[in-house]
């Protein structure tokens, strides 16, 4: 499985009009390489990528990195990002 230590970035307090940009790493926990099909979000104004090759050896790590938009967006915020893979 994929895996990471972090389950929830806190942004903190932003303006509306922000552009966000972070990453957080996930691990190939297999014994074997995952492919990474793509890296998806929940929502248009979250886009993720990656920079690496699209083969996470295993125990490697992945970077994903994304960029939030909060342009009208007030209040607290939840998005998801999604890394689909296959063995």
């Amino acid at each position: 499985m994929l895996s990471s230590t972090i389950e929830v970035i806190d942004l903190g307090t932003v303006k509306e009009g922000e552009i966000i940009n972070n990453s957080f790493l996930v691990k190939n926990e297999y014994a074997s390489p995952v492919t990474i099909i793509k890296v998806r979000s929940s929502c248009g104004c979250t886009v993720p990528w990656i920079k690496e090759s699209m083969e996470v050896k295993a125990n490697d790590t992945l970077q994903v990195n994304f960029t939030f938009n909060t342009k009208n967006r007030m209040g607290s915020t939840s998005k998801k990002i999604f890394v689909e893979y296959k063995l």
